[in-house]
């Protein structure tokens, strides 16, 4: 039997394999069920949007710093997020490994120290007033320090990322939350 193959196909078992490994490459991974339907930079900052597909809801992401494939060392990031009710939280995950032991502080233009207690993989989280008054106080400053103590060598490690960009990015990301329809 001709093929329009130019080798010859297995026959049997083989087949049956060749068949089953096509297929499962081609078809879709659940991995892939909420696409990103909106990504924007602004400076440090960016807002991620995803659609909503499945069981996942569609929502948004507000990071920094932003995505970067020439990153000459890891950085702590930092995510912020707002519930449809207006609550906002605020958190960092260190870089390196922290000791838990020793708060995490963070800076706004060297001003009020704004300190929080580390889990066992390097993160520290505001809520309600506290993360308020926190970004607030961002989007009208110029550099936000993140300092935490290395567990590996109990020495302070300091992050440093650019606040320029956030209060545009805080306006896109609640517009796209609205444009999705998770807020009203």
């Amino acid at each position: 039997m001709k093929t329009p193959f130019p080798f010859p196909l297995p026959m049997g078992p083989a087949r049956l394999f060749l068949a089953a490994a096509a297929f499962a490459w081609l078809a879709p991974s659940p991995a892939f069920s909420a696409h990103v339907v909106y990504y924007h930079a602004f400076g440090e900052w960016a807002v991620t949007c995803w659609g909503g597909e499945g069981k996942r809801p569609p929502g948004c992401s507000l990071t920094a710093p932003a995505a970067s494939m020439t990153a000459a060392a890891p950085r702590s990031t930092l995510t912020a997020s707002e519930t449809a009710d207006g609550v906002f939280a605020l958190g960092v995950r260190a870089s390196a490994t922290v000791l838990q032991s020793a708060p995490l502080t963070l800076k706004i233009d060297g001003g009020k120290a704004y300190q929080g207690m580390v889990n066992r993989f390097g993160e520290a989280a505001w809520t309600g007033k506290a993360a308020t008054d926190l970004l607030n106080e961002m989007i009208r400053g110029r550099g936000l320090s993140i300092r935490f103590i290395n567990a590996g060598t109990e020495s302070p490690l300091l992050d440093v990322i650019s606040l320029e960009g956030l209060g545009q990015a805080m306006t896109a990301y609640r517009s796209k939350l609205r444009e999705l329809g998770v807020f009203k």
